[in-house]
């Protein structure tokens, strides 16, 4: 006796290994689904789901173009950012050397007295030399008058040859700040 499933009308082989109740093509149990109930084949037979009309499977394109818009950005942020590690590049004393080329004033650092990230700052500055100036907002009103000035939003924040860190201090973007700027390719 020929067996089809009410669900999807598939005919049911001699040879199954599945039971004889269920299904092998949509593992549906042939009593549970009426005899009586429609069936809609046709979004499974005649319209895939990833594919239109024409056969274009919209879906992975569009993550194709997402992923390799992504892959793009993402090098060019990386080989063309001021952020790039800079610091695992340089030696020691590559970075004492550069340290010299800074004058005073050319470095502020707006900081408060309680302020973790600002000693930690500090502490970095001074290990290599830079000359820098601290402008303390627990001390001096004017600093933070300053500091508000440039819409700063947290300390550390950094003056660095007039360009604003405001995303406190970080090594490598402290020192690709100043290789730019001694290379002429920062423009205040």
């Amino acid at each position: 006796m020929t067996i089809i499933c009410p669900k999807c009308r598939h005919v049911r082989p001699k040879h199954a290994t599945n039971p004889e109740w269920q299904c092998p093509a949509c593992g549906v149990c042939y009593a549970k689904v009426r005899d009586g109930q429609p069936v809609d084949v046709r979004r499974s037979e005649r319209h895939p789901a990833t594919e239109s009309e024409w056969g274009i499977p919209w879906g992975r394109l569009i993550l194709l173009a997402v992923l390799g818009w992504g892959a793009w950005n993402g090098y060019h942020r990386l080989h063309n950012s001021p952020d790039r590690p800079v610091a695992a590049e340089l030696s020691p004393a590559a970075i004492a050397a550069l340290a010299k080329t800074v004058e005073p004033g050319e470095v502020v650092m707006y900081s408060t007295t309680e302020c973790v990230y600002c000693a930690q700052a500090k502490a970095w500055l001074s290990r290599y030399g830079f000359a820098f100036t601290e402008c303390n907002m627990s001390i001096s009103r004017q600093c933070e008058r300053e500091f508000l000035s440039y819409s700063a939003t947290g300390t550390p924040f950094l003056l660095v040859r007039g360009h604003q860190m405001k995303d406190g201090f970080g090594s490598d973007e402290f020192l690709g700040l100043l290789q730019r700027n001694d290379a002429g390719q920062l423009q205040n």
